[in-house]
């Protein structure tokens, strides 16, 4: 499959320089690193807030920058979402996500993005009376009301605590569900990429130094990486609920909120789990699920056995184990263990 953008990204400011080629091979990109390692700046240039230097970007059949095309920042159809927002103060929420719309008659829509983003019944209010949960979400909107071929989002949950960024965080899995946007990511939170990326690149002073699925790579790049999961709720159990993911695994989740039928997202802490050659009795763990090795590797400075749950489709967990483990468990390609987990392990968003 031919990827939906081909950009050939150039730009040296002092002693800084970015130099990238990006060809997505999903619908979704993230781009992950530090503060300074050029993030911000390669979506300027995607977007056209940024002139490069010999550099070409193609999106779609569109040929956006070459040597001798540039198509300025309203014409290129890319739905931005910056770190600062930019809201217009003096006006409400619909006439926000209206002015995002221009001059097109988007009514309909605006009320289809009011409904999936949850802001129908803050149309009338003005940015400074919403929370800052709410204005995210009108960002979100307005960028979406543009009618945008790909949506780029700078780091847009970061001004936000951790509690509300997680809170925040099914809008935009919705987003991409609903409006089935191509769309580039940047952050500097592990979860919020795995969460909504096909694919990342590690970027680290202009230079993309890994690529590749968000699950493996972002493992390499902080130590716990959390498992995230999806399913769906069965059963309450006490102090619990037990959360069914594709395939038909079951994992307890001690949270008494949970209500049968609906989607939960959880994590799983790498470190947090055991794996075992025979069932075990006796143990305080409410997830005891057969599994069988995929791939056992080094990560950075992390040791990590990667095994799958039965079932088609099912997810593959990341463990942490020590090198003593993985000699007296086996653990080689095709051996069949026992996972195990605490169900305070297991954390939903």
């Amino acid at each position: 499959m031919s990827s939906w953008l081909h950009a050939e990204l150039r730009l040296r400011l002092g002693s800084f320089e970015l130099h990238l080629d990006l060809a997505p091979k999903g619908r979704a990109l993230g781009i992950f690193g530090a503060s300074g390692s050029g993030k911000s700046t390669l979506l300027e240039l995607l977007a056209g807030w940024r002139r490069g230097t010999g550099q070409r970007i193609r999106l779609g059949d569109r040929t956006l920058e070459d040597a001798s095309t540039f198509i300025p920042p309203e014409q290129r159809r890319m739905g931005f979402v910056p770190q600062d927002l930019c809201l217009f103060p003096h006006l409400t929420v619909r006439e926000n996500l209206a002015f995002g719309a221009g001059n097109t008659d988007q009514a309909r829509e605006i009320e289809r993005i009011a409904e999936v983003l949850e802001l129908s019944s803050f149309l009338g209010r003005k940015p400074h009376a919403l929370s800052g949960g709410q204005r995210q979400r009108v960002a979100l909107g307005r960028a979406l009301a543009s009618g945008p071929e790909v949506l780029l989002l700078d780091e847009p949950l970061s001004s936000l605590d951790t509690a509300l960024r997680r809170k925040l965080l099914p809008f935009l899995m919705a987003v991409r569900l609903q409006f089935d946007l191509p769309l580039i990511l940047v952050s500097h939170d592990a979860l919020e990429i795995e969460a909504l990326c096909d694919e990342v690149i590690v970027l680290d002073k202009g230079r993309a130094t890994s690529r590749g699925e968000p699950a493996q790579i972002l493992a390499a790049e902080a130590a716990g990486h959390p498992n995230l999961l999806t399913g769906i709720v069965q059963e309450q159990t006490p102090g619990g609920a037990a959360v069914e993911v594709q395939g038909g695994a079951r994992f307890y989740v001690a949270s008494p909120d949970l209500k049968v039928g609906t989607r939960v997202l959880f994590t799983l802490g790498s470190e947090d789990l055991l794996l075992a050659q025979a069932p075990l009795a006796g143990l305080s763990a409410r997830t005891a699920l057969p599994v069988q090795v995929t791939r056992v590797e080094q990560l950075g400075g992390l040791l990590l056995a990667e095994v799958s749950c039965a079932g088609p489709g099912a997810p593959k967990v990341r463990v942490r184990v020590t090198p003593g483990a993985v000699q007296e468990l086996n653990l080689v390609v095709g051996e069949n263990l026992m996972l195990y987990a605490k169900s305070t392990a297991a954390r939903p968003l």
